[in-house]
């Protein structure tokens, strides 16, 4: 991924940061299709993560954007209600070539010193496999939702909404339903 498309998605990420965040969702990496990435806002396909997210979060206000044909601004309404609950997505990787898990180490360290995340941030991994890097990084600390959550792709958007609400659930989150 160039530093231009990284930039975009720092900008894009942190313009919806918010400042004590509750509930940290851990991602694996940017997606492929670079324009589809879960904080831009004029997304017309391929933002799956954002849309199953906002299925189980916020179920009205994600049919409204679908039926609206996908309105940015309409999306970006979403995200600073995601931003407002407390909720903060980052990735492990720069994109899906990327193995490196420096920015995310770098970031999750900002984000401590400048105190947005602290002992009662909730941190849900979104990926069986970032679930299993986490849990060996941070151990026993509380912090993380200890649920195995298998990505929405592949036709398993309705088993990844079931476990990501189940891991809210165990967060304490309270649905809007």
């Amino acid at each position: 991924m160039e530093k231009d498309q990284i930039s975009k998605i720092t900008e894009a990420r942190r313009k919806y940061r918010p400042e004590k965040i509750k509930y940290l969702l851990i991602g694996k990496a940017s997606p492929i299709n670079e324009d589809a990435y879960f904080y831009f806002e004029n997304v017309p396909q391929g933002d799956s993560m954002f849309l199953e997210v906002m299925k189980v979060i916020q179920p009205r206000q994600i049919t409204l954007y679908l039926n609206s044909k996908r309105d940015s601004f309409k999306k970006a309404y979403l995200l600073k209600e995601f931003k407002r609950e407390g909720f903060y997505m980052m990735d492990l990787c720069n994109g899906p070539s990327d193995t490196s898990i420096s920015r995310f180490r770098e970031e999750l360290d900002e984000l401590e010193k400048n105190g947005n995340i602290d002992e009662a941030t909730k941190i849900i991994p979104l990926f069986s496999r970032v679930y299993d890097f986490l849990l060996e990084q941070l151990g026993d600390t509380g912090m993380l939702i200890k649920v195995r959550i298998f990505g929405p792709g592949s036709g398993q958007q309705k088993f990844f909404n079931a476990q990501f609400r189940q891991a809210l659930e165990l967060a304490g989150y309270h649905f809007h339903d």
